[in-house]
């Protein structure tokens, strides 16, 4: 028993390994397609692109990981019905529960180990994956000066050469630069025949030395039309110049900064936690003194008017409605405090109309408050959730994981057939639909329509009734992709219908064949 359970282990490893990096890498090229653009073109190394491409690997495991189990145990178990050597086993005594004993103890090995890994490994691989894509992305493209085009990445410089030449493409030829650091637009020019480039500082610093050339600078300044006809202008022939231009924007030091890291993909169980009670006591704390479904509601407001002659104090509107934002101009005032202020100002529409709008405005501007206090506690409420159904998903992919593998094993068992043809194609539809409901539910957690409990785990759960059904049918041989198996209740309709046919005809014929025999006698 130690040898075929060393034999199945076997089995299954060497093709779990092929098909999890397979999928890790078309994963992670994904990835690289998706930011291609932001990558190309800014100078970087081949060992920056690899330790970014290291970092997002970590962080696709948990989902590489059930595809490769479900497409691996498929592969697995098909490989050993189509060689009949699941036939064999079966007919020695061993039950499929026992065949399947060596790579449950795996799987469960697995999904521990999925969790200690989602835990710790993915949110640190997150972090440092996102700062430094951050980083890559806010980088400027590489210094790169193209004969005949202007060159505007260096940031307050429009630099145009027609030819370069050199080894390095260091000797420049019919330059022309425009400076746009005084904020004035083109103030300041320069033109040269002939030029020489080069880095200083350390490559902090182009150095261009110029060759035979003139500078042209108008004074800068707010300036009418008519001052600029006067203002000064100056022109200076030179036969050497050195310009400086500063490459801070293009050097790579920053590239590791972490800018930052209380995102919740970056944080473990222990971190989550904490945040959650943080951003729920933010939440409490805003909507305290308002009803239990958070709807803000504005009681009063208090409009102060100063006059020679009255001082009124207060005007008391009413409740502000749900409504209130579409229909703000309908406000309705209490009756005693309207007949108690405007008789004050009987024949003085002016001042009772500067009563009215006072109102009003002071109304509009507490619904926008409101307003902006709602979109908050709605995205407070969006942040909790996406704390709650993160820690959920460490729990869950380590449950799939299991699940892929009942729903895997048994299935090819049943369908007897391995390799990389019926195998993939089953796997990449369950694991589309998996998918599919996954992100569905993420989207209904996160909108709140569904508990962060169920957004995570209800894919599984859902996917789980159909591991236990696969798992009994291929444990009794059942048939379950035999075609007679689901047509054969349809011929015995359709020949059962053709009997009756041809019953039906006969009598008829033989009725036919009475009445004719009649008229003859």
């Amino acid at each position: 028993m130690k040898k075929l359970n060393a034999y199945i282990l076997k089995s299954f490893v060497a093709p779990f390994v092929a098909t999890f990096f397979l999928v890790l890498f078309f994963l992670i090229m994904q990835f690289f397609w998706l930011y291609v653009d932001d990558l190309i073109g800014k100078g970087l190394s081949f060992w920056l692109i690899i330790k970014l491409l290291y970092y997002i690997s970590f962080s696709l495991v948990p989902m590489a990981l059930p595809l490769a189990i479900l497409l691996s145990s498929i592969m697995t178990f098909g490989n050993l019905s189509e060689n009949y050597e699941l036939a064999a086993m079966k007919s020695a005594g061993i039950s499929l529960y026992q065949i399947m004993r060596p790579l449950v103890v795996l799987m469960l090995i697995m999904s521990v180990a999925t969790y200690y890994f989602s835990n710790y490994a993915v949110p640190y691989a997150n972090f440092k994956s996102k700062n430094l894509l951050y980083n890559i992305t806010k980088q400027k493209p590489s210094l790169n000066l193209k004969e005949g085009i202007f060159n505007t990445s260096i940031p307050g410089y429009s630099i145009r050469i027609s030819k370069k030449g050199g080894e390095n493409d260091e000797f420049l030829e019919d330059i022309i630069i425009y400076d746009h650091n005084t904020g004035g637009g083109n103030n300041k020019a320069i033109t040269a025949k002939k030029g020489e480039m080069d880095l200083a500082g350390g490559g902090k610093y182009l150095k261009l030395s110029l060759y035979n050339g003139w500078m042209f600078e108008e004074a800068s300044g707010k300036q009418n039309s008519k001052q600029k006809k006067r203002q000064p202008f100056t022109k200076t022939e030179f036969s050497k110049d050195v310009v400086y231009i500063d490459l801070s924007s293009f050097n790579m030091d920053n590239i590791n900064d972490e800018n930052f890291s209380n995102n919740y993909a970056m944080m473990n169980i222990e971190q989550l936690d904490v945040a959650i009670d943080s951003l729920k006591y933010k939440f409490a704390e805003t909507t305290k003194g308002y009803d239990k479904k958070s709807r803000i509601k504005l009681k009063y407001s208090q409009v102060e008017i100063d006059s020679a002659k009255f001082n009124v104090a207060k005007i008391n509107l009413a409740k502000l409605s749900e409504q209130s934002n579409n229909n703000i101009d309908s406000v309705a005032y209490s009756k005693t405090s309207d007949n108690l202020i405007l008789s004050h100002f009987s024949g003085n529409n002016r001042k009772t109309d500067d009563i009215i709008n006072a109102g009003i405005n002071q109304a509009r501007k507490m619904s926008d408050y409101l307003n902006e206090i709602k979109k908050t506690q709605e995205y407070r409420l969006e942040n909790i959730a996406k704390h709650i159904m993160e820690i959920h998903r460490k729990y869950a992919f380590s449950y799939i994981c299991i699940v892929m593998f009942f729903i895997g094993a048994p299935l090819g068992a049943i369908i007897r057939k391995g390799g990389l043809g019926m195998p993939v194609v089953v796997a990449i539809i369950i694991f589309i639909l998996y998918h599919v409901m996954f992100m569905t539910a993420e989207k209904f957690g996160i909108a709140g329509a569904i508990s962060p409990f169920w957004a995570r785990w209800g894919p599984g759960f859902i996917l789980t009734p159909f591991g236990l059904i696969l798992t009994y049918k291929a444990t009794t041989d059942s048939a379950l992709f035999n075609s007679e198996l689901y047509f054969a209740p349809m011929y015995k309709f359709l020949g059962l219908i053709k009997k009756k046919k041809e019953k039906s005809k006969k009598a008829k014929e033989a009725k036919e064949e009475q009445t004719q025999n009649n008229t003859q006698q």
